[in-house]
C-alpha cells in the first residue's frame, strides 16, 4: 500500500504514523497491541512496487514463486561451483 500510495502523492514511506495506517488497513479487524515498522532501504520500495497492484493473495502467490524460483536458482548455483571446485582439488 504503501509503494502504491506514494505515486500519486509525495509522502515519507518511514513515518511512524503513515506505517501504523497502512497496517491497520491490511490487518483489520485485527489491532496489533505493539507498532510495526518497516525498516528496508528505499529500493526495497521500489522492487516491491508491482506486487502493490495485486490482491493481496495474488500478491503473495507471486512472492512465494519468486522466493522459490531464487531458491532452486541458488541452489544449483551453490551445487555447481562445489562440483567445480571438487573437480579441481582432485586433479
Amino acid at each position: 500500500l504503501l509503494a502504491r500510495d506514494s505515486l500519486s502523492t509525495k509522502q515519507n514511506i518511514y513515518d511512524i504514523e503513515l506505517q501504523n495506517r497502512s497496517l491497520r488497513k491490511i490487518i483489520a479487524p485485527v489491532v496489533p497491541e505493539q507498532p510495526f515498522y518497516l525498516q528496508y532501504p528505499p529500493y526495497f520500495f521500489a522492487l516491491c512496487l508491482p506486487l502493490a497492484f495485486l490482491s493481496i493473495n495474488a500478491a503473495w502467490i507471486a512472492w512465494t514463486a519468486l522466493a522459490a524460483v531464487l531458491i532452486v536458482f541458488s541452489l544449483s548455483s551453490l551445487f555447481t561451483a562445489f562440483q567445480s571446485t571438487g573437480k579441481d582439488e582432485s586433479t
